[in-house]
């Protein structure tokens, strides 16, 4: 709850207990393939009440249909340690309600938290692509050789024809909270062509580069119309920023 009050002040902030929320999805045929998890599922959901605090969760709590707002977000929160005073809260939410724009359907955003015996301050914000935004695919920490360990975080979103998932490689530390690195984990496209291809982090090639390149395999299922059988695979690495 004290996460949740520096994260969302001055708003009142309850448990739902017996509350669940599965954001995963599910695709049929070939698309399976591409089929999306919710990271978040086994986590507890809050109600936090309270007039919106940007223009981001302004559209969010906004109904298209009926023009009324919302001032009740679900939330979900998974709580990171980075160091003794440090913290990371990755927060998953959306209004109680409404049917909004598709440019502003749920947020996610990340917290850099610092913090003492009596008190917890957000020190740095983050807040990833909301268009067609549903859920986070995976959230946790992992050492890529860099030093230190990196925040690691998986987010969808999409377009008309679209959508893809992305990894978010984020450097963290008490003065430093940016990505290094960002990677499409699922994408799909029938807009020009039929495309689908899928990357999964190689974290022992990674570490052999010292995080100065970031490696993948990449599982490319169908390019311009055609569905391959067997997929191509092809093992590409990517500069840290």
């Amino acid at each position: 709850m004290q996460v949740l009050a520096a994260a969302f002040p001055q708003m009142n902030i309850s448990s739902m207990s017996g509350k669940k929320i599965d954001a995963s999805r599910s695709l049929s045929g070939k698309l399976q393939v591409l089929a999306m998890p919710d990271g978040l599922i086994n986590e507890r959901v809050y109600r936090v009440i309270g007039a919106a605090m940007n223009r981001s969760e302004a559209c969010a709590a906004l109904d298209i249909s009926s023009k009324g707002t919302s001032a009740t977000r679900e939330v979900r929160l998974r709580l990171l340690r980075f160091s003794a005073d440090t913290l990371v809260a990755v927060l998953q939410y959306a209004f109680e309600n409404p049917s909004p724009a598709t440019t502003c359907p749920s947020i996610a955003k990340l917290l850099l938290l610092t913090t003492t015996h009596s008190s917890i301050k957000v020190d740095r914000e983050m807040e990833l692509e909301t268009t067609r935004h549903d859920s986070l695919q995976s959230v946790g920490f992992a050492d890529l050789g860099r030093g230190s360990e990196d925040l690691l975080v998986e987010s969808d979103w999409g377009g008309a024809g679209a959508f893809e998932s992305d990894l978010l490689v984020i450097d963290v530390s008490p003065t430093d909270f940016h990505p290094l690195l960002t990677v499409p984990t699922r994408a799909y496209s029938n807009l020009e062509s039929e495309d689908a291809s899928t990357q999964k982090l190689d974290l022992d090639r990674t570490r052999e580069e010292q995080g100065k390149q970031m490696c993948f395999t990449k599982t490319a299922w169908a390019e311009k119309n055609t569905w391959f059988n067997p997929p191509h695979v092809t093992h590409p690495c990517y500069p840290a920023k």
